[in-house]
């Protein structure tokens, strides 16, 4: 497992029990983490500062889960990435079409305790 690098702050991200979607993890906008895939996780070292995570899916999602996350030097933080729900979706064509609803799934960056977030991680080991 690693560990805090000087002058950085350590950020784990976890993508436990949910829907098989692979997202590329973006820190300001920039790829820092790899992909996350379910029941996975990734880590990156921050510098100090506030920082925007951006799960994007690299299949079609209904949404672009973010989180501004403020990072301390020497710290440990620990997100995971959490299914929402499943949204019914349709249009008039599809109904005339006799098609039945769209289904897409909704997903939230949640920051979490280290209690939780080590939970998390021996759960995916």
């Amino acid at each position: 497992m690693p560990s805090a690098k000087e002058g950085y702050g350590l950020l784990f991200l976890a993508y436990p029990r949910a829907p098989g979607y692979k997202f590329q993890i973006l820190v300001n906008g920039k790829a820092a983490a790899g992909h996350l895939r379910k029941n996975s996780y990734v880590y990156a070292y921050l510098p100090p500062g506030d920082h925007v995570l951006i799960a994007r899916a690299a299949t079609d999602p209904p949404d672009t889960p973010s989180l501004r996350i403020s990072i301390e030097r020497g710290q440990t933080y620990y997100v995971r990435l959490v299914h929402v729900r499943r949204i019914k979706s349709t249009t008039p064509a599809r109904q005339a079409m006799g098609m039945g609803p769209l289904l897409k799934d909704s997903f939230r960056l949640e920051q979490v305790s280290e209690e939780i977030g080590q939970r998390i991680l021996r759960s995916l080991r």
